[in-house]
């Protein structure tokens, strides 16, 4: 919960296993693609408006992604 609103800075981050951003204000996940080790994710209540940039990780087994405004 720091209002986060830009992530970019996570790209040089690619051993990381675990993340969570929830309750930030963050509109774009791309930098998350370029973690190959990313088991787990929590991007909840966020303001993500696009799934387009954002692949997710090969190995990533948990996601919580509720609230976004996107789903609707």
């Amino acid at each position: 919960h720091c209002e986060l609103v830009d992530i970019s800075i996570l790209c040089g981050y690619v051993h990381l296993q675990k993340l969570n951003l929830s309750g930030n204000r963050i509109e774009d996940l791309s930098c998350v693609s370029c973690m190959p080790y990313l088991l787990e994710l929590n991007a909840s209540q966020n303001k993500l408006t696009t799934f387009f940039n954002f692949k997710p990780p090969q190995n990533l087994k948990l996601r919580a992604c509720g609230y976004w405004p996107i789903c609707g």
